[in-house]
């Protein structure tokens, strides 16, 4: 179906995906990857049909994909609507989003951040919309570049476009050495290294990077249950299935850091590695013991030294703990959401959102102060 002069849309089914993930590992990200995309699908924890497309211009080449769900329900999703909605009554769902809020980014992958590409891109989702009978649509977890040039064009649109979280990103592709990058730190900083480094010495706390992370994935789930209960997410974000098919499709990419004295696991966390990037996805901690072997910060550290050992450029943190990952380089990258919706639905949704978006920025703000691009 030709929606302009020089592109067209064409559906894509992620069977055969080889020509997708050429394209993504030039321009996209681990989340968008078409491993990462049928997980989601099929075995995460938000219910939800993939409406994947690509743009194609008039040579034929591939300009643009667009990872897109309609969510049917969603635990991350199901928090936000719950403490933020303005009517116990208000249900938003079916949600058509690119791509949720289980990745670190999302939005559309594209070699050009075009406006006339943009409006073949937000055309065809709200095209798709009506068609499924989405009461929600839009993107989410989008990098501040990225939706920032076409903020006035979304607002005209109709859509609410607002800050929803912070990735913290820690460069380190100047860094040869774990002491060149300690040497870049504040003085303060540098001593906190040493103590934790001495401590974890002292207290014999083994460190070790296992390739076969499907050796560890009963243990992570207990810990991760502990973490999300601890943060009273009130659900398991990661279920055991979802981890298996995660580890299974994606192997390959991924290592898990096991965090451990004697024989008692402290922490384990699961990474996505490539050239470029190192994506600490997941952790799950004992809590019983965190204070007393300063497990989050051991993890931390290792992450960075293991990061630099294998010449990547950056440490993509995610989002949360921003004080800490500050503390340790980490600079935030605004990801932001833009949500459109049925008419019916405009004064709850426009009042949610707003709801929701401020008590995102009042949280960095708390932390971090004030972040350039981000309204106060």
């Amino acid at each position: 179906m030709a929606l302009r002069q020089t592109y067209t849309v064409e559906h894509v089914d992620l069977q055969e995906p080889i020509w997708w993930d050429s394209f993504n590992d030039e321009n996209g990200t681990v989340f968008s990857s078409s491993a990462w995309l049928a997980a989601l699908e099929r075995t995460s924890p938000q219910r939800a049909q993939p409406f994947h497309f690509r743009v194609v211009n008039s040579d034929g080449q591939t300009v643009a994909l667009c990872p897109l769900f309609l969510i049917e329900q969603c635990p991350r999703f199901d928090a936000f609507i719950q403490q933020f909605r303005p009517s116990k009554e208000w249900n938003p769902y079916p949600i058509l989003v690119s791509q949720g809020l289980y990745s670190f980014a999302g939005g559309p992958i594209s070699v050009t951040n075009s406006r006339n590409l943009w409006i073949v891109l937000i055309e065809h989702v709200e095209n798709i919309a009506k068609e499924v009978g989405a009461r929600v649509w839009g993107m989410t977890n989008v990098p501040l570049p990225i939706i920032g040039p076409h903020r006035d064009f979304l607002v005209e649109r109709g859509y609410d476009v607002g800050y929803l979280s912070s990735d913290m990103q820690l460069d380190i592709a100047a860094f040869e050495t774990f002491s060149d990058y300690r040497n870049t730190l504040s003085r303060h900083m540098r001593r906190n290294i040493n103590y934790f480094d001495n401590k974890r010495l002292r207290q014999d706390i083994r460190l070790h990077w296992t390739e076969d992370p499907g050796s560890t994935v009963t243990t992570l789930n207990l810990l991760l249950r502990q973490t999300t209960g601890k943060h009273q997410h009130g659900s398991d974000l990661y279920p055991m299935e979802f981890l298996m098919d995660i580890i299974d499709r994606m192997g390959p990419s991924l290592a898990c850091l096991v965090v451990s004295r004697e024989d008692t696991v402290l922490g384990i966390l699961l990474a996505f590695f490539s050239t470029r990037t190192v994506i600490p996805w997941a952790i799950g901690l004992d809590y019983s013991l965190l204070k007393t072997y300063n497990t989050y910060h051991v993890a931390l550290l290792e992450t960075i030294r293991e990061s630099i050992v294998r010449g990547a450029q950056t440490v993509q943190f995610g989002r949360g703990s921003y004080i800490v990952k500050q503390r340790y380089g980490a600079r935030p990258v605004p990801l932001f959401m833009a949500l459109g919706g049925i008419e019916a639905d405009r004064l709850m949704r426009q009042e949610w959102f707003a709801n929701l978006s401020s008590s995102k920025v009042q949280g960095i703000v708390a932390q971090l102060g004030s972040i350039p691009d981000l309204p106060q």
